[in-house]
């Protein structure tokens, strides 16, 4: 899982005091019903295309640099909405949009994540979405779900890293995977990005 996770962690302590475990989701078969599931995540979350309007809905914590692995591929740059990272799962509402920097243009939004912070899921059971269980990532203390749900991913719609996303494009200081997340930081040093500087949120 993504290094990413790590900060990811200490964003959720921001919202640690909501503790009460909720994952609202369709029971999914293979069928009718995983389409509908993804559908209805679409349906919320194209609006995110755009990174001004990520931002106004939260979206404007940049978590990590443009994430990319030489065997694996690539996740691009995680913003996240703090808000989000606490003790609830929702179909509609994931905690991280990942975006894809493009030359000579705007990120692309690629996928979206769903992160829950160990401390704050108190069930017995992992959170499942979409009929998929989330992984446990000890090293970072957090159960995490990928939905590659706007880059075909030939890995899988949930695999954590994508073959076809790259971070050629993005600025040299935001590009290293190694470099971003290296070391911990408080989450006072997280900083929201205001909706007018949101257009140019992977290389600010």
């Amino acid at each position: 899982m993504s290094r990413f996770l790590k900060a990811g962690v200490l964003l959720g302590s921001v919202v640690a005091g909501a503790m009460a475990p909720s994952c609202r989701h369709m029971p999914a078969d293979g069928g009718d019903a995983y389409d509908a599931e993804l559908s209805q995540l679409r349906g919320a979350t194209e609006r995110f295309a755009s990174s001004e309007v990520a931002a106004v809905a939260g979206y404007n914590v940049r978590i990590t640099g443009c994430m990319a692995d030489p065997v694996l591929g690539g996740m691009g740059f995680h913003i996240g909405n703090p808000d989000l990272i606490n003790g609830t799962v929702e179909l509609e509402r994931p905690e991280v949009m990942l975006y894809e920097p493009v030359a000579g243009d705007l990120p692309r939004l690629v996928a979206v994540e769903y992160v829950v912070p160990f401390e704050a899921w108190t069930a017995s059971t992992p959170p499942v979405l979409m009929g998929q269980t989330f992984k446990r990532n000890e090293g970072f203390g957090l159960w995490a779900l990928h939905v590659w749900l706007y880059k075909e991913n030939p890995t899988g719609i949930f695999s954590d890293w994508n073959p076809r996303v790259s971070c050629a494009a993005a600025p040299p200081e935001a590009s290293p995977a190694t470099a971003t997340t290296s070391g911990r930081r408080s989450p006072a040093s997280y900083t929201r990005l205001p909706a007018s500087r949101a257009a140019g949120i992977a290389s600010s």
